[in-house]
């Protein structure tokens, strides 16, 4: 699923009515009815039609890009998706049911039926409707495109480089976790685009909360290179523990705010950096540059495996 079929798919998600709503949508319209049979068929076919509605129309969690998926089960989890859309489903034949064997008792018999089936699914919508509002505020990543996380502890200057770097607007503040969900930017230069993802700050720690889980997903399931970025003004210890918790085949380490520090600090950290054997950038014009070579290689490779592609 590329970038405009997971936007369309999302967009096209159908409005997910609570339990009481469907069912004064339902019994409104029949009380324009006369007869008993006539009133049991509007409600039937109302109900039946917005619950297809939202099975027809929620993506397939399978189908989703496993960034989309982890993103998703990060927040509200994969499984309460599946089982609410499974109920969901299952309400529809107990409707069919209830329909066909309610046309020789009493309309009331009918309504209390239906009534006690669909306020059983109101937490079920919720999670569909919490779903699809998360769906929609999750970014909008191109999968085609060469991409770069950014990562480190909370504070340490991610954001202000996405926003040099992507001339972006991401929210800035001096204090940890800012940066609650993932951002994104993009950094041309010439034809080449580089997609920047700007995530939450992580602290290392065994037990991550749910902000931290996101950067995690960005790194492991979007980026195609690391931006471990050090802030020379914070202890140095804690940001070489999460160093080595990080892949190191397609990590690079970038200190930042090196204006604000003198020859003789930056010179030591970058030593004690240079323990971990990987590659360390110290201005934005190294940074620049680096992107560009390796974005240079992914399109490359990517344009020699699309030719050969049947």
């Amino acid at each position: 699923m590329n970038k405009e079929e997971l936007k369309k798919t999302i967009k096209n998600i159908t409005d997910i009515k609570t339990s009481q709503e469907l069912l004064d949508l339902a019994f409104g319209r029949a009380r324009n009815k006369k007869e008993k049979d006539a009133k049991i068929n509007i409600v039937h076919d109302i109900l039946i039609d917005r619950l297809k509605r939202i099975i027809k129309t929620f993506p397939r969690i399978d189908t989703l890009p496993s960034f989309y998926k982890e993103l998703l089960n990060n927040r509200i989890g994969i499984v309460n998706i599946k089982k609410a859309l499974g109920k969901i489903n299952g309400a529809i034949l107990v409707i069919e049911r209830i329909t066909k064997t309610s046309k020789k008792k009493e309309l009331r018999h009918f309504y209390g039926r239906i009534s006690s089936l669909i306020k059983d699914l109101d937490k079920d919508l919720e999670t569909i409707r919490n779903a699809k509002k998360q769906l929609r505020e999750l970014p909008i990543i191109d999968p085609t495109l060469f991409t770069v996380a950014l990562t480190g502890l909370p504070n340490v200057g991610k954001t202000t480089m996405l926003n040099i770097l992507a001339n972006t607007s991401a929210e800035v503040a001096p204090y940890a976790f800012t940066t609650k969900h993932i951002n994104t930017g993009r950094f041309r230069h010439g034809l080449l685009e580089i997609q920047l993802l700007d995530t939450p700050g992580v602290l290392g720690r065994p037990k991550k909360n749910s902000i931290e889980e996101e950067a995690w997903i960005a790194m492991n399931h979007a980026a195609h290179i690391i931006i471990f970025v050090v802030d020379p003004l914070q202890g140095l210890e804690e940001q070489l523990r999460l160093l080595k918790q990080l892949k190191q085949d397609r990590l690079f380490i970038y200190i930042s705010k090196t204006d604000m520090i003198n020859k003789e600090k930056l010179g030591e950290i970058i030593r004690r950096l240079g323990v971990s054997k990987i590659p360390i950038l110290t201005s934005r014009e190294e940074l620049e540059q680096l992107l560009i070579e390796n974005a240079k290689r992914y399109y490359k490779e990517f344009l020699r495996k699309q030719a050969l592609s049947p």
